[in-house]
């Protein structure tokens, strides 16, 4: 469902609109610095830029990416 939701928002070049809600619950879940507002700035301006970010915290965290599996 949410790549879905990701997919269709991105087809009208808005799918940064739901990304950043996505790196702000995760700042929020993990005591990362920074402001809902921050996040979507990021996502707007350079949205793959934002997702490698992300990508690497959560691996840095001991997240397999290639599985979609957390450490607990």
């Amino acid at each position: 469902m949410h790549g879905t939701l990701y997919v269709l928002l991105g087809s009208i070049g808005c799918n940064w609109l739901y990304s950043c809600t996505k790196r702000s619950s995760m700042r929020a879940q993990y005591n990362f610095q920074g402001s809902p507002c921050m996040d979507c700035f990021v996502h707007m301006c350079c949205e793959s830029c934002a997702l490698c970010q992300e990508y690497k915290q959560l691996e840095n965290r001991g997240f397999n990416m290639s599985k979609g599996i957390s450490p607990c």
